[in-house]
């Protein structure tokens, strides 16, 4: 999709056609081909691949403000719309779904081109249309309406946020996919709005207690919108989001999600049921959090939120709360991929980065570099001696008494390489588009260095 964003050019007559998905590779080093078997993937599993295949195909088209804008119009959108299911009582004559088709409205309203589509369209996809169809729809609109907060993709979004509806509303029952993107669809369409209602309500919808069995397994990805669609309204805001919301305590309170520390209870602390709509039925029979906070559940979307916030800000106060632990201690406590969260929401916040290994190799704490330092030594002694890596961390024998780690092995490397991850990440951030040379061969190298730990599993490292 980005190496072809904006490369196709057609005529109002032509269709876009999505290609299929290959589930073939090839095997070196005959290079022959082999196929997936799909006898053991469950009937879904191709659901969201074809949704964001359908996305890539979708990116191809040109920008509503070109001369794409002439081409693509609500006749041609309604012209690729996929043959409806056959109403037929044989199942074999039933036309499959097109899941790609989602994908390929979200591409039209990240292009521009959606809001050619009126009302009586869009509520024709919600209600005909698959999950896939209502979430490219959800997103498609927000993108193309992008901070402009129109109240009639606000109303539809809105609709789909149990937590945002009166009580007056039949309670209903939505897939959490579905919640999910009419939450971002929010963070997009009051972009750099700073608007209270979403902005207190993102803020209460992170750190919020699980209600209802069937939506415990999709909390992460849902608190994690939350936090995104945080920032995106107080994108680039910093103190200037302070000016009448002071009493939402938004940086403590995201310091609290991220790390724990502060105040216990907060003015404004969602209760454990945000509107009428729920009841003492609605109860979660599994997790029971009482007052606990749930950091691993809060802190990956609560440090993109501050991430996105102060973003280009070079706040050092508010990069101090992503500060990454100095010590083995502190270093068991947060999971390895907030780590890389944590040095991707630094660097947008200080926007220091730079193209060169020198400054990945930077970003990783004296513990850890330390830590690999000693793994690496005592691995080469091992092999030295001829004995294994486990003999030589376990202290078996006088000559490998000092070099027993007073660690966990796994776990700085496990710091090392996402950190390592996220530090890459920054400069593809920092030098999107820019053909920068020096940040695509940093980047390069690294590819090449975690390649090289896979294929030959080098201890050392």
């Amino acid at each position: 999709a980005m190496l072809t964003l904006g490369t196709h050019r057609m005529l109002s007559s032509d269709q876009l056609l999505i290609p299929d998905i290959v589930l073939a590779g090839r095997v070196p080093p005959a290079n022959g081909t082999l196929a997936l078997d799909m006898s053991s993937c469950p009937p879904n599993f191709r659901i969201w691949p074809e949704f964001h295949n359908g996305v890539a195909a979708g990116l191809r088209l040109p920008e509503a403000s070109s001369d794409g804008g002439k081409i693509i119009t609500r006749t041609w959108i309604k012209f690729n719309k996929p043959a409806s299911q056959s109403t037929s009582n044989n199942s074999t004559n039933q036309t499959p779904p097109s899941y790609a088709h989602g994908g390929f409205l979200m591409a039209l309203g990240l292009r521009g081109h959606l809001a050619a589509l009126n009302t009586s369209d869009l509520t024709d996809y919600l209600s005909q249309g698959t999950i896939t169809t209502t979430v490219g729809v959800f997103l498609g609109m927000a993108a193309n309406k992008r901070g402009s907060c129109d109240p009639g993709v606000s109303k539809m979004l809105c609709l789909h946020v149990p937590s945002l509806l009166p009580p007056s509303f039949i309670p209903m029952d939505l897939a959490s996919t579905v919640q999910a993107a009419a939450v971002a669809g929010i963070g997009l369409l009051y972009q750099k709005s700073s608007h209270r209602l979403m902005t207190e309500f993102l803020l209460n919808e992170i750190g919020r207690q699980p209600t209802k069995d069937q939506n415990t397994n999709d909390r992460e990805s849902f608190a994690l919108v939350c936090g995104l669609s945080l920032g995106l309204i107080n994108l680039q805001k910093g103190k200037a989001t302070v000016s009448g919301l002071e009493d939402l305590k938004i940086e403590e309170r995201l310091h609290r999600y991220i790390s724990g520390v502060g105040a216990d209870k907060f003015q404004n602390t969602p209760p454990p049921f945000p509107n009428g709509n729920q009841t003492e039925g609605d109860r979660n029979a599994r997790i029971h959090e009482s007052d606990m906070l749930n950091r691993d559940i809060t802190a990956p979307g609560s440090i993109l939120a501050l991430g996105l916030m102060y973003i280009k800000s070079g706040n050092v106060s508010v990069a101090s709360i992503l500060k990454l632990p100095d010590t083995h201690f502190l270093l068991d406590y947060i999971r390895p991929d907030l780590l890389a969260l944590r040095v991707l929401a630094k660097s947008l916040i200080l926007w220091n980065v730079e193209p060169t290994a020198e400054w990945i190799d930077s970003q990783v704490p004296s513990v850890v570099q330390n830590s690999i330092e000693f793994m690496r030594k005592a691995a080469a002694k091992a092999v030295s001696l001829g004995m294994g890596m486990d003999v030589e961390m376990d202290g078996n024998g006088d000559e490998s008494k000092n070099d027993v780690a007073d660690f966990d092995p796994q776990a700085v490397r496990q710091a090392n390489a996402f950190i390592i991850a996220g530090a890459c990440f920054s400069i593809g951030i920092r030098y999107a588009g820019s053909a920068n040379r020096d940040a695509a061969a940093a980047i390069f190298q690294r590819v090449m260095w975690f390649l090289e730990l896979r294929d030959n599993k080098d201890v050392t490292r």
